[in-house]
């Protein structure tokens, strides 16, 4: 992130398995840009790390996910899949 608060550079450091996880994960850094200016004092450019967390309904009284997950390549045991989408300089 740049002393701006603009995100260049954006990549991703660890993908969920779910391609339609990561587009999102990455249009959601993405969209919340330009972030607020870093403080006075502060380096020109800093990295930022941001982890996103997710859950995925299987029942059908509940309401269901914005994308339809594929097979998970890492899955915790509450059903969770884990990404990290990390912009820099």
């Amino acid at each position: 992130m740049h002393h701006d608060g603009a995100v260049s550079k954006l990549r991703m450091q660890k993908s969920t398995g779910l391609a339609s996880a990561d587009l999102a994960m990455m249009k959601a850094v993405d969209n919340a840009a330009p972030f607020d200016a870093l403080p006075p004092g502060a380096p020109a450019d800093v990295d930022i790390e941001f982890t996103f967390d997710y859950n995925v309904f299987s029942s059908a009284n509940r309401r269901k996910p914005f994308f339809q997950p594929e097979a998970p390549k890492t899955q915790d045991t509450a059903g969770r899949h884990h990404g990290t989408a990390t912009p820099s300089e």
